[in-house]
């Protein structure tokens, strides 16, 4: 346990890569308070930053404390690989406002390759402010933006992926990977693996460029659903285009202003892909690909229904940025990939015929006690035979009848008892609301086979 800004650190500042660091523990590994395991390369060093490795029961960051792996010079960023056998769990801030988290990348300044974060465990969370970070930042005052591929971002984990709130400064709790102002490469991507995700209370998912190159892609692969609660996932580019945005789930549930969104101001946009048994959008839950100056992104739908409320209306493609961006907020589920070459959006299962078949409710309700009658079942009138089959014994002539060994009286018919049937429920024996509910005795067999709860008749 790291505590109370502890540092771990492996550095080069010369030529030559940064020392690796590596933890295995048989009990849980926590940093907290401003606690921190980094590997750097220095502005004037040449070389490759260190990696770290971590393994244990379980992983706990809080109150700002950071795993990175960076570089200010030449060479690539280091790769973080965290296994544990139990939880990741980052929580928080430091007063500053800098996030708990694990970070990878290039700094300003910097040429090469950011680095990867692989994270293996049993659940992921992230909240309060926390974060997954890969970056190639950009221009900071006399030093130019970093030029180089962002780094990649790959969870795996066996149960539940949490993302959830802000902290007090507004920071979202997030999993990001970015290319900054006047960087030069193109953004890191992110993959997601899990039984179940949620992305909940302000916090996002993200793929964004802000200098010169494209957006990196977004895939999420879950066993059981992925759900959204005022959380946002986005692949952005500012100059280049969008990135990709694949989604498979068993469900798909989005809610409260839960967002998919690729856009690129300068070039095309990214395409959305959802695969799901059903997807619902709900309270102005939208998914669009927008590219004002190149061709829209496709949106694609992999599923039997997608329900929405309001019942989803397309809405004419666009090129107006001002509208484009009042589909965002405008109270209404909308699905759009609008382009100066609009995209397309298939897949959409039509369900209006739903709304239209739908019958309205009575506005009154039945008494049950009227459902129930005081009839009765009788049984049924019965016919048959009776056969004498013989003696057994041998006639003196062959023309005699056979004598019978049992003495026999005259058979008669049955007299027939008119006026029965299998349910008797007559003028006199009928039921009228007011009258006592009798309850049933045992269950019967009709003669069409059906079963019915009822009473004999008296």
């Amino acid at each position: 346990m790291l505590k109370d800004d502890t540092r771990l650190v492996a550095s080069s500042f010369g030529t030559g890569d940064a020392g690796s660091i590596t933890i295995q523990a048989d009990g849980f590994v926590s940093l907290a308070t401003l606690s921190d395991i980094f590997s750097r390369v220095g502005s004037s060093a040449r070389g490759n930053g260190g990696n770290i490795s971590i393994s244990g029961d379980s992983l706990t960051l809080t109150g700002g404390s950071q795993i990175s792996t960076s570089t200010y010079g030449r060479g690539d960023s280091g790769m973080v690989t965290i296994q544990t056998r139990g939880a990741v769990n980052l929580s928080g801030t430091d007063q500053a406002g800098n996030p708990s988290g694990i970070l990878v990348g290039l700094e300003a300044g910097a040429i090469g390759n950011g680095g990867m974060i692989n994270i293996t465990a049993d659940s992921l969370s992230l909240t309060d402010g926390a974060e997954l970070g890969a970056f190639v930042r950009g221009a900071s005052g006399n030093l130019r933006g970093g030029r180089g591929i962002g780094g990649t971002i790959n969870v795996y984990v066996r149960d539940a992926i949490t993302i959830a709130g802000k902290n007090a400064n507004g920071t979202s709790s997030g999993i990001f990977t970015s290319l900054g102002s006047g960087a030069v490469g193109q953004g890191g991507d992110i993959n997601l693996t899990a039984r179940s995700f949620s992305l909940m209370d302000r916090s996002l998912l993200s793929s964004a460029t802000f200098g010169i190159g494209d957006a990196g892609n977004i895939t999420i692969k879950t066993s059981q659903d992925y759900s959204a609660n005022n959380g946002q996932i986005t692949a952005t580019a500012a100059l280049f285009g969008g990135g990709n945005i694949d989604i498979n789930a068993r469900n798909i549930l989005l809610r409260n202003s839960s967002d998919i969104t690729t856009f690129s101001r300068g070039g095309n946009g990214g395409n959305i892909t959802l695969t799901a048994k059903a997807i619902v959008a709900l309270e102005d839950s939208d998914i669009l690909a927008f590219a004002p100056r190149g061709k829209g992104g496709n949106i694609t739908f992999n599923t039997l229904a997608f329900l929405s409320d309001p019942l989803y209306r397309p809405v004419p493609p666009t090129t107006n940025l001002a509208t484009l961006l009042k589909l965002i907020g405008n109270g209404q589920v909308d699905v759009n990939a609008s382009g100066a070459i609009s995209g397309v959006v298939v897949g959409v299962p039509d369900i209006s015929f739903l709304q239209n078949s739908l019958t309205k409710l009575p506005t009154g309700l039945l008494d049950t006690n009227y459902l129930l009658s005081n009839s009765c079942i009788a049984r049924s009138k019965q016919s048959g035979g009776f056969f004498i089959t013989g003696s057994g014994g041998l006639p003196d002539r062959p023309d005699t009848p056979s004598i019978s060994s049992y003495p026999t009286g005259e058979v008669r018919a049955v007299e027939e008892n008119t006026g029965q049937s299998e349910t008797q429920n007559s003028s006199n024996n009928s039921w009228k609301m007011g009258d006592p509910i009798v309850e049933p005795q045992s269950v019967y067999q009709l003669s069409s086979g059906q079963l019915v709860l009822s009473r004999e008749c008296p």
